[in-house]
């Protein structure tokens, strides 16, 4: 098994996993860029992906310090990297879809928890009916208690990202694609917690 990269927090100093942080960049223009998938080019600086230390990065201009040189952080940077996260879940749940590894509907889905195939996580459309999540949720919570389940999207964006009308009811199977959208559910909660 591969061990994880890690890398230091420019803001408390600690070495942890690079799964725990996000890696900056600087764009031709000066300003602090995201590189969510660390690939861009350049000098990195990496920061623990919560709330309290974005805030703090950007409020004592840790960056510039990392950098070594000025630069322009934008306002909204932390709503930029959740809307990008949001953005990857839903590309996630489109992969995990072609991989033939997501179920799409109340029937199927209730058929995988019964399944003898493990469950990875549930997703539920955030506008879809209380009915149908409620019998979902009992039913799931007697077969695979504490199983994850997303509710950030509505039905028609999952949807038309997944390529069908619309999306209330959901499944990903256990995999590398249901344990990719759950680090990246844990990186937004960590990101909205500070949010009003």
């Amino acid at each position: 098994m591969a061990r994880s990269r890690e890398r230091r927090c420019i803001v408390s100093g600690e070495v942890v996993p690079e799964t725990d942080l996000i890696r900056f960049v600087v764009d031709p223009d000066q300003h602090v860029v995201p590189d969510l998938d660390t690939k861009l080019p350049g000098r990195g600086a990496w920061v623990r992906a919560d709330r309290k230390n974005l805030d703090k990065a950007i409020a004592k201009n840790l960056f510039s310090r990392a950098f070594e040189t000025a630069v322009q952080v934008r306002v909204d940077l932390v709503e930029r990297i959740i809307a990008r996260l949001n953005d990857k879940l839903l590309d996630q749940l489109g992969l995990a879809r072609r991989a033939g590894r997501c179920v799409l509907g109340y029937d199927a889905v209730r058929l995988a928890l019964k399944d003898t195939t493990p469950p990875g996580l549930r997703f539920e459309a955030r506008d879809g009916s209380d009915d149908g999540r409620g019998k979902l949720d009992r039913l799931a919570d007697a077969i695979a208690p504490g199983l994850v389940v997303m509710d950030r999207f509505e039905a028609d964006l999952m949807g038309e990202r997944l390529g069908k009308g619309r999306v209330v009811h959901g499944l990903i199977l256990a995999g590398p694609e249901a344990d990719r959208i759950k680090a990246l559910l844990l990186r937004l909660q960590h990101l909205e917690a500070g949010q009003d």
